[in-house]
Parts: structure tokens; sequence; C-alpha cells
């Protein structure tokens, strides 16, 4: 079931209750933070964040309702996508990059939408994954975008055993894995994620010299 106390649940729920009896079916695959939130890898239910989902767009002519309903539930707007890191090429393109991702079904009583959620290992394959791509260009400029995948790739590592961390690993295609193995060995060994990404540049660009 989802989460009746989440801000993100609260809004899925009021939208839905909103659409016309015509609006299509749209399958969710729920990936990002409101994931985690439903799977209790994120616990506190007061941490706002959207929806990010991989599956069709929605209908044009919806935008303002959906902004109008995040409001009311002090979302931003846009706060039900599908921009995740490769979505607009689809689930096959996502997993040629993180390898097989698992979804699991959730009942509810909504109209208009089928919710399914990624897994654990596949949530951090995601990660991972978006890790990744950041470390190819900061590695060598040192600009970086998303500190917060940090922190969520230290949450799942407590929660998954090692053989999934492990999986996960090497399912990823990596281009930079050996930054992204000494990121996650500093997260597991308790150094904050701020400082992790400066650590692993200083020590790449000390190997390059």
């Amino acid at each position: 079931m989802l989460n009746q106390n989440l801000a993100v649940t609260k809004a899925l729920t009021e939208l839905d209750a909103a659409l016309p009896d015509d609006f299509p079916i749209i399958e969710l695959k729920i990936v990002g933070g409101y994931a985690l939130q439903l799977t209790a890898i994120r616990t506190d239910e007061n941490d706002i964040t959207d929806l990010d989902y991989i599956g069709p767009s929605f209908p044009h002519g919806y935008s303002e309702l959906i902004n109008e309903i995040g409001l009311k539930h002090k979302l931003a707007n846009g706060w039900i996508n599908n921009d995740v890191v490769y979505a607009d090429n689809g689930l096959e393109i996502i997993e040629h990059t993180t390898g097989p991702l698992k979804f699991d079904q959730i009942p509810t009583q909504l109209k208009h939408f089928q919710v399914s959620v990624i897994d654990g290992e596949s949530a951090l394959r995601m990660k991972l994954a978006a890790l990744d791509d950041q470390f190819i260009t900061y590695l060598d400029d040192g600009e970086v975008v998303r500190f917060r995948d940090l922190p969520d790739i230290a949450l799942l590592c407590e929660k998954l055993d090692e053989s999934a961390i492990k999986r996960a690993v090497a399912q990823v295609d990596l281009m930079e894995r050996w930054a992204v193995e000494r990121a996650l060995f500093k997260l597991r060994s308790g150094i904050t994620p701020l400082q992790i990404l400066p650590q692993v540049r200083a020590e790449w660009l000390a190997v390059q010299s």
C-alpha cells in the first residue's frame, strides 16, 4: 500500500480523483526519492520529494492541474514527472546501463494509475549509474551537480546485504568504475558525502600525474 502520510501520496490520490473518467491509465514505475520513502529506505515522512517515474508522459493539457494540486501539498511544479536519467529513452535503454531493474507492484485504489516501485538493489544500480555519469566530468573539471545521490547510496548500502551491493556494482556499466568504487568505500567508512567527491578527485588527479 502507498504510505498515506506522505505528501506525494496525498497529491497523487487527489490528482487521481480530479482526472476525468476517460483519462487513460498510466503505468508509473516509481524511482527516486519517493520510491525510497515507500520502501522505508528514507524514513523521514516530512522529507519533501517528487514522484519520478519511468513510463509514458501525461497527455497535454494537465500540467496546470498537476501544479495546482502539488502546490496544496507544498510540492514543486512538475512534482510528477518522467525526467529521470535516460527515462525519455524508455526502460530498455536504462537497463543497458544498469542491468535488469526489478519493480514490485503496489495495490492501490487509484483509478488512473498502475503503480510499481523499484526495489532496493535496482535503486542502488540507478544511483550508481547516475554517480558514474557525474564522475565523467567531475574528475576532469571538478563540477558536480547531484550531491544528494551520495546520501541515498549510503542509506541503500545500510539496508542491503553485501551480496546485493556487489551485484549492483558489477551490473552497472561503469565508465569510471575506479572512482565510483572509491566513493562507495568512503561512504561505507563513515566519511560524509560532502567530503567524498573532493577526496576522490584528489586521488584521481594524483594517479594521473
